[in-house]
């Protein structure tokens, strides 16, 4: 996920959303079960990821010190 917004330099929500909905296809074209939950949760979970990252950058950064942070400053878009 880190790498292909490295990569791409697209928003880490919008990578997640991706890979989840690969997986959501996938898992539907090989017969597995595809409910409300499973879609909701395929469409939810990369937004709380984008959200939730540079927080725990932050806090990562805080407890490693600066040298940390500044390898850790192109992870967060």
């Amino acid at each position: 996920m880190l790498a292909l917004t490295e990569l791409t330099g697209w928003n880490v929500a919008y990578i997640r959303i991706g890979i989840e909905a690969f997986v959501l296809l996938a898992g539907w074209l090989l017969g597995g079960p595809v409910s409300f939950g499973t879609f909701l949760f395929c469409v939810t979970i990369g937004s709380i990821a984008g959200l939730a990252l540079p927080q725990c950058q932050k806090v990562a950064s805080r407890l490693l010190g600066p040298a940390a942070g500044t390898r850790m400053q192109g992870l967060s878009r």
